[in-house]
């Protein structure tokens, strides 16, 4: 085996796990056959081999499974199939039951309601003379009935038919089969007979066997006009039968037209030159139906003569099938045998070989098989000593090897006999290691309706979310990236059923918030196109600062942070445009402020000088926040305030910082002088 082969993936059908493997036959479509017949002979386990010989059509192959396999469920399953594959006319199956011997099968489809030649070639299979007289009694098909009498000569078979058949054609033929019956033995049957029509018949017989008295005239027999109009139509599709050539339908309408006169003769007298008619009409359609069952007899005859030139090579082949012990040997001994017996006729040699080899191929994967059950059946003690040491282990960390003994205990069951006190060791441990399993199932529960709970707090968030009147389009964007987050990462629940619901939830959320997001989207499109001209015009006012920034740099740094500030809201634009505006305006931005530039130091070294001055106030609020000279210290804060609105602004991102540390001095001597105020007014009611 190469490299390549090693790292190709394992057919699921060849897995060790017999389960996996049933899964896998299941799963074959009607197109790998060769698998399911290579499945059907070679797996070792019965369950696997039944399921692929339950969807086998090869009938040779159903056939070999059950001559060969050691299995009687995979033998009756194979049987079974061939009887379905017959009944539906398969090829080679009516054969393959035939050479199996199962007769009483092929009974069965006889009686069953399987298409006529499927029904017939069934009966020409049997020999069996109570399973023909049975086909003959209770056939419902009046062709296989007859058909089934005709193959019949034993007398005893034949007088059952006539007197327990329950149908008065195959009755009243099989009393006629009957032949030297005396006048006594005629009316004891015709009283015993359940057909009408077999009564009347013997009691015709036996009027002719007796010799009328001479003093008696018989009574004139009553010609209806209907009734002779209805047994000259049965003439006439006599007539057509003896005329037709379809062997299949000439004989289900002899049946049919023999039911039909018999009916007719048992409650009406017909006239003697119809009667006669019809008779010699009858005698055509049996001496053809007579010559195509010689043909078939002969046919049947040759089967039987390429069956006794096959018989030394079927006794091998029987003798390799029935190996049971010993068999190396036996092979050995079969295969010298078969090679020294004469050689094969081309016509027959390439199925016995078949069958001989399918037979070897079938002993040695006994042989394999008995093998593998006794390798098995040696390591039992070592399966249960390891599972009894993993006992004591963390279950999360052995689960896997546990699982991994459990079948490897359950094929060495499969085996035969197990000692009984390894099989007590083993069911104490496994018990333990259930009760494990147990509380990880029940772990794994609760974690599967935490989940299920969280899982429906988010859905009912998103439902909610979903519902909001004034829906933005980025509140629609992320709630339709949720619901794809929250289908994707489920988790384990408790059931299909959960899923499904919250499937169908997160569907309807979706299916509520897609057509917003498409019309908000469309509406943001629409936007963009309308920004489109706002920003060529800002484009067009702030290249307009650039002459101005030469002349009144102040004014023009100010209409460009306006232009700046307007050009916030209306930023969004179609990209094959927004792009290009966007390096228009920022390059007349760039050329406005490289104008300024001077300005904007200026005003910078003005705002940091600014910062210093009220530095230095924080620094004297600061000093005097500590005072108890409250009228003075008041007047000095409220001049220290009345400077720092005097002052300009200070550096960019510095304003709050030294406002705060201003505000805090001057809060902290005021609170300080209210609280004053109020003790002091508090001592004064008191010594008031």
């Amino acid at each position: 085996m190469g490299i390549l082969d090693k790292l190709r993936p394992q057919a699921r059908w060849k897995h060790g796990d017999p389960m996996v493997r049933l899964e896998a036959v299941q799963a074959l479509g009607d197109a790998d056959l060769d698998v399911l017949a290579q499945v059907a002979t070679e797996d070792t386990d019965a369950r696997v081999r039944r399921t692929a010989v339950s969807r086998l059509t090869d009938a040779e192959g159903l056939a070999a499974v059950t001559r060969n396999d050691a299995d009687s469920g995979v033998r009756d399953a194979a049987v079974e199939r061939l009887v379905a594959l017959a009944s539906a006319d398969a090829p080679g199956a009516l054969d393959a039951l035939g050479a199996l011997g199962r007769q009483k099968d092929l009974a069965g489809i006889a009686r069953s309601q399987a298409s006529g030649p499927v029904r017939h070639a069934a009966v020409a299979g049997i020999s069996e003379t109570k399973l023909l007289g049975g086909i003959a009694r209770h056939a419902v098909d009046a062709g296989t009935r007859l058909l089934a009498l005709e193959r019949l000569q034993d007398a005893a078979e034949l007088e059952a038919v006539a007197t327990n058949g329950e149908h008065a054609d195959a009755a009243v033929a099989a009393l006629d089969r009957l032949s030297g019956l005396s006048a006594d033995q005629l009316t004891s049957l015709g009283q015993r007979a359940k057909s009408r029509a077999v009564s009347k018949r013997a009691k015709a017989l036996v009027q002719a066997l007796t010799a009328p008295p001479v003093e008696a005239a018989p009574a004139a027999p009553q010609f209806r006009e209907a009734d002779q109009a209805a047994a000259r139509d049965l003439c006439r599709q006599m007539q057509v039968l003896a005329e037709s050539t379809d062997d299949a339908a000439r004989r289900d309408g002899y049946a049919a037209t023999r039911v039909a006169w018999v009916e007719l003769l048992a409650d009406a007298d017909v006239e003697p030159a119809t009667v006669a008619e019809f008779e010699t009409l009858s005698d055509r359609v049996r001496s053809a139906l007579a010559a195509e069952e010689a043909s078939r007899a002969a046919a049947a005859a040759a089967a039987e003569g390429l069956r006794r030139d096959q018989a030394e090579r079927i006794q091998w082949c029987e003798r390799v099938e029935a190996l049971s012990n010993d068999i190396p040997a036996g092979l050995d001994e079969a295969r010298a045998a078969w090679q020294a017996l004469p050689a094969m006729p081309e016509t027959w040699a390439a199925s016995l070989q078949r069958r001989f080899d399918d037979a070897g191929k079938a002993a040695e994967r006994r042989h394999e098989q008995a093998a593998q059950a006794l390798e098995l059946r040696a390591q039992a003690p070592s399966v249960v000593e390891e599972v009894e040491g993993l006992v004591a282990q963390d279950y999360a960390a052995v689960r896997g090897q546990w699982q991994a003994l459990r079948r490897k205990w359950q094929a060495i069951q499969r085996t035969g006999d197990v000692d009984a006190a390894l099989t007590e060791r083993y069911a104490a441990a496994a018990a333990q290691f259930e009760t494990r399993e147990a509380t990880v199932r029940e772990g794994k529960a609760k974690q599967q309706q935490e989940n299920l709970q969280r899982l429906q707090g988010v859905v009912a968030a998103l439902e909610g979310r979903a519902a909001a009147e004034n829906l933005s389009l980025k509140d629609a964007d992320v709630i339709v990236k949720d619901v794809k987050l929250v289908v994707g990462t489920m988790g384990p629940l408790p059931t299909a059923q959960d899923r499904e619901d919250l499937s169908v939830r997160l569907q309807a959320v979706r299916a509520a918030v897609q057509p917003r997001l498409d019309e908000l989207r469309n509406a943001e499109e629409w936007k963009r196109w309308a920004n489109v001209q706002v920003q060529e015009e800002l484009c067009t006012k702030m290249e307009a600062l650039i002459p101005l920034a030469d002349t009144d740099p102040a004014k023009a740094a100010e209409e460009m942070r306006q232009l700046q500030e307007k050009w916030k809201p209306v930023a969004a634009a179609p990209r094959s445009q927004g792009e290009a505006l966007w390096t228009r305006f920022k390059a007349a931005q760039s050329a406005v402020y490289e104008k300024c530039k001077d300005f904007f130091a200026q005003q910078a070294a003005e705002r940091q000088e600014a910062l210093k001055t009220k530095e230095a106030l924080c620094e004297k609020a600061e000093a005097l926040q500590e005072s108890t000279d409250w009228v003075k210290t008041a007047d000095a804060l409220k001049v220290l305030q009345a400077e720092w609105k005097a002052i300009g602004p200070v550096t960019r991102g510095r304003e709050k910082a030294v406002w705060e540390r201003f505000r805090k001095a001057c809060d902290a001597f005021f609170t300080r002088r209210q609280a004053d105020m109020k003790q002091r007014k508090q001592d004064w009611g008191e010594n008031l």
